[in-house]
């Protein structure tokens, strides 16, 4: 019954946040920048957010290589194109992550160690995008430009993504002293440890290849704007873009639609684009993710993204 209310209470939200952006938005203003736009930046935006992916899928291929488990580059973008296909489709913003650690699971047989690859992927990601929106931060203070709305929740997102790392690292140094159950039950957070902990220059890599991928976004975003005639500063771009896709995760709309459309044109106007043009890159950016999603929907009809578990690559240890 709650899920029920919970999913009705989201279909609401995003009806009413697609409403009041249909209603406010000047859509002969988006017309005209879409059909003005330029051939060849939306080509490089498109070109750029796609290396961004192949950065991601290296990325992972890191982690999974610590754990013994490596796979081939080209699988691993596979299965992040799927992961696009039910981050857009399935109802959960997380549903990306779990189909990735699901074809992992089923390629190793390691269930725990897809999992626990994901979850690191995640907050390396995390750390990047704080380091990248920092920067954009920074340079526009620099510049006397003021975002003294937005140290509150500057603040906050530094707590939430720093939060889990300090939490993991600490429930697992005290392992050693509370009861038996309790024990048993934060066992994983060990064992996430000792996978990862000594391998910090590859966890230190991961986090460089983060802030990549979160400055491709930035730049990619940058050429869709330009695309559409505005005037953008990168370093606006690389607080905006990541805060718009965390307000988008924020789980009171259907898989972010909506929500990442009308933060992301705030956001834009924000540092100074006009509406018009903000929207037009709202839209062009769903575009993309959309297309991504198309493609990752067409490796699982195509069968191409659906595996068979291999045996003796692993020991297959689950939790």
């Amino acid at each position: 019954m709650k899920s029920r209310v919970a999913a009705l209470l989201r279909v609401a939200v995003t009806a009413s946040l697609v409403a009041v952006i249909v209603v406010r938005v000047d859509w002969s203003g988006v017309s005209s920048a879409l059909t003005s736009s330029t051939p060849s930046l939306l080509a490089l935006g498109v070109a750029v957010q796609a290396l961004g992916v192949l950065v991601s899928a290296y990325k992972w291929g890191i982690l999974l290589r610590v754990q013994g488990t490596p796979l081939p580059f080209a699988d691993l973008i596979r299965y992040y194109f799927i992961g696009f296909f039910a981050n857009n489709f399935l109802p959960t913003i997380i549903g990306g992550d779990v189909a990735r650690g699901y074809q992992v699971a089923r390629r190793t047989g390691d269930r725990w160690g897809a999992g626990a690859s994901v979850l690191i992927e995640r907050l390396t990601g995390g750390v990047g995008l704080l380091v990248v929106g920092v920067w954009g931060w920074t340079a526009g203070a620099m510049r006397g430009e003021s975002h003294s709305a937005w140290l509150p929740a500057a603040a906050g997102l530094a707590a939430g993504l720093l939060l889990p790392l300090g939490s993991m690292w600490a429930c697992g140094l005290a392992l050693s002293s509370p009861p038996a159950p309790w024990r048993e039950r934060f066992r994983w957070v060990e064992r996430l440890r000792l996978a990862y902990g000594g391998r910090s220059d590859l966890v230190l890599i991961s986090v460089g290849l983060s802030v990549v991928f979160h400055v491709l976004m930035a730049l990619g975003n940058w050429a869709l704007t330009l695309a559409v005639g505005a005037s953008a500063r990168i370093t606006d771009l690389a607080w905006v873009i990541p805060s718009a896709g965390l307000i988008s995760m924020i789980p009171i709309s259907l898989n972010g639609y909506g929500l990442r459309e009308a933060s992301l044109i705030f956001l834009l106007g924000h540092v100074g684009i006009p509406q018009p043009a903000a929207a037009a890159t709202a839209l062009l950016g769903r575009g993309i993710l959309l297309l991504f999603s198309a493609l990752g929907g067409l490796i699982l009809l195509g069968g191409f993204g659906v595996v068979a578990p291999r045996r003796g690559i692993v020991s297959g240890e689950t939790p």
